[in-house]
């Protein structure tokens, strides 16, 4: 997923929760979404992005980054599914669709 997509996708949520995240995180996460974020906010985007959720969520944050060679979106998305649900069935993460 390309970060201004993970940006749109929880945008609502994010924005409903604004006050618990620090200003300039909030202003890092607009231009991320709008696609306008500097190549500094976007090498440090994923930092910035896992202590948002941080703040909304009160929890400690983990990313997950897999990397797989099929040229067919379909497999890798089968596959992202599936180790998600590996994550969420060890109760290792919660998840919303």
């Amino acid at each position: 997923m390309i970060i201004s997509e993970f940006c749109k996708r929880n945008a609502e949520q994010i924005e409903e929760k604004r006050d618990k995240v620090d200003e300039n995180d909030m202003e890092i996460f607009r231009r991320l979404k709008a696609g306008k974020a500097s190549l500094a906010e976007i090498h440090g985007s994923i930092k910035t992005l896992t202590r948002i959720m941080s703040f909304i969520y009160n929890r400690k944050v983990i990313v997950i980054i897999e990397l797989k060679r099929s040229s067919k979106k379909e497999d890798m998305e089968a596959d992202c599914k599936k180790a998600l649900g590996q994550i969420v069935e060890k109760g290792y993460a919660l998840t919303k669709p």
